[in-house]
């Protein structure tokens, strides 16, 4: 299947150049035999990022600045700027695997669905324990993939971080779900809202991508942080869609560790946050579909 590919990757001011680099790297090696370009977006109220440092790639680069913060603005706009065929979605700490680009394009072609998402699996720096349980891992990534190409339903769930859609979908993500940083539960509301409209989505899980786990990304403060306004975009999402599937976290998750290991100490700092964070934007009033805390 051809046509062209247009790559959206954002980059926080949190990212660094190296990853966004290794990224380029994957994309320039691979299989994919129809045109590729990728559009890059720096967030951030001074640019960081300059085109004619990305000039040595296969496939030529965009360079975007957007000074309002937020993932999901940023995302936006790059979107409206993809001139390919099909739109991808990638992190600038993703190592796509060479086959990416053409599995996502060809669910894509084949299916006709509005919406394919991809398989992430977490590729641990050397810092990092890989011990981690699932209540750490599901604020980065979905832990629970199918086997073959599977229409989107629970219990799998779609991953922002590995999405690919046709440009004339014209998907967006909501603004309110959106931190500096990443999305809060965004993929969920789009499976939702889908789900609600009569379409449907596919999770591809041979698109695979690994998503570099960072030491910065693993300290106590950045996951309570990261579970906290988890927990707060659930109860958003379950009180803007009450009928819906909201996933369950469980309030005290095992961990195969040994008490106060840093891997434990994670996990019940994820878990006492998610539930804070449910908690404090649950609705004030039951009958009142405003009665939402803006805590997110």
């Amino acid at each position: 299947m051809g046509g062209t590919v247009s790559v959206v990757v954002v980059v926080t001011l949190h990212a660094q150049a190296r990853d966004l680099h290794r990224l380029l790297h994957h994309l320039a090696r691979q299989d994919y035999l129809g045109p590729v370009d990728v559009v890059v977006i720096d967030v951030g109220h001074r640019p960081r990022l300059h085109r004619e440092h990305y000039l040595g790639y296969r496939m030529p680069v965009t360079v975007l600045h957007e000074t309002q913060p937020g993932l999901a603005q940023a995302r936006n706009r790059a979107i409206s700027a993809a001139t390919g065929q099909w739109v991808l979605i990638a992190e600038p700490e993703a190592l796509p695997c060479q086959e990416w680009i053409s599995t996502m394009v060809s669910a894509l072609a084949n299916s006709g669905a509005p919406l394919v998402g991809g398989q992430i699996l977490p590729e641990h720096s050397r810092a990092v324990d890989p011990r981690l349980g699932p209540g750490v891992l599901s604020l980065f990534m979905p832990t629970v993939w199918p086997s073959t190409i599977t229409e989107l339903r629970p219990p799998w769930l779609l991953s922002d971080g590995n999405l690919g859609m046709p440009r004339s979908a014209a998907l967006r993500f909501e603004p309110a779900l959106s931190h500096r940083r990443f999305l809060l539960c965004e993929e969920l509301l789009l499976m939702l809202r889908g789900q609600a409209a009569g379409e449907y989505a596919l999770l591809e899980p041979r698109a695979l991508v690994r998503r570099v786990l960072h030491e910065r990304d693993l300290t106590a403060g950045s996951i309570a942080r990261r579970a906290w306004r988890q927990g707060a975009a659930l109860a958003r999402v379950a009180h803007s869609m009450p009928m819906a599937d909201v996933p369950q976290y469980p309030r005290r998750e095992t961990v195969r560790n040994e008490p106060f290991s840093r891997a434990w100490l994670l996990s019940t700092v994820a878990s006492a946050a998610r539930a804070a964070g449910r908690h404090a934007c649950r609705p004030r009033h039951k009958d009142s579909p405003t009665g939402v805390t803006t805590c997110v």
